[in-house]
């Protein structure tokens, strides 16, 4: 029986509530929902079991920060271009993708165009950190 070190399920479980936060950010229900399973099966001893099961662990979560990372570049697509066509092609994939795209800038929250920019590339770079870590997680 494969068990997941200790080392490694503290990385996994700060990792997951990172993502957890910018999904809950965003009001991404489906993807704090994923979140929510993988803590569970980080702390059932009984989940991952084997190097494959921690394989397929580590592969869903590097899928889960891709999908963040395809919608935050969407928003800055959205945010970036003033062109109307451009701007509701990127609306509607973004819609399509994530029911609530783009609703946590509430319209009375007074953020700068620049403001909401800097926060979507904070954003992509602790994506980028976080996939990092999950590389150098070794099974």
């Amino acid at each position: 029986m494969y068990k997941i070190t200790e080392r490694h399920k503290g990385d996994l479980d700060f990792i997951i509530n990172e993502l957890k936060n910018i999904c809950i950010k965003r009001n991404y229900n489906d993807a704090v929902i994923k979140c929510n399973l993988f803590l569970y099966e980080l702390s059932d001893e009984n989940e991952i079991s084997s190097v494959e099961d921690f394989k397929k662990f580590k592969n869903s979560t590097i899928t889960l920060i891709d999908e963040l990372r395809f919608t935050i570049k969407t928003e800055i697509r959205y945010v970036l271009f003033p062109i109307p066509d451009i701007k509701q092609d990127a609306f509607e994939m973004g819609k399509k993708y994530m029911k609530n795209f783009l609703q946590w800038v509430k319209p009375d929250s007074n953020y700068t165009e620049a403001e909401v920019m800097k926060i979507l590339e904070d954003e992509l770079y602790r994506l980028d950190e976080i996939e990092r870590i999950v590389f150098k997680i070794n099974n």
